[in-house]
């Protein structure tokens, strides 16, 4: 998946639905500037993505690349990824974002977007 990065505001994705205690197979992003169509640089950037069923619910899972779900895997070219995970959450559409935090402390939210999590029947 290539982000775009927007000139006002952010980029959305929404990531495909998933059930509930199924492994998410993971997926790579590319994060470019919508201006010059270049990758970002994202050398020694701490990604984080929350979930959560409203801005204001406490977190539901995290993926980032301090707990190892997030893998940069070729940062000069803006280029990361979502490791294969189980996905464990409580049924529902969860609110995310995508923030950056770059080595001299500032931020930036690249997307966003929502995750549906589907009951599963057979293991409830």
């Amino acid at each position: 998946m290539i982000i775009k990065t927007p000139n006002n505001g952010i980029a959305k994705y929404n990531f495909p639905n998933i059930v509930k205690n199924d492994d998410y197979g993971g997926a790579s992003f590319t994060i470019t500037d919508s201006k010059t169509g270049l990758a970002i640089d994202i050398t020694n950037v701490i990604i984080k993505i929350e979930f959560k069923l409203t801005s204001s619910s406490p977190v539901a899972l995290t993926y980032s690349t301090t707990n190892g779900l997030i893998l940069i895997t070729d940062a000069i070219n803006g280029v990361f990824q979502i490791i294969s995970n189980q996905v464990s959450i409580d049924a529902g559409r969860y609110l995310y974002d995508c923030e950056f935090t770059y080595p001299n402390g500032r931020v930036k939210t690249y997307f966003s977007g929502t995750w549906v999590i589907i009951q599963d029947i057979t293991n409830g």
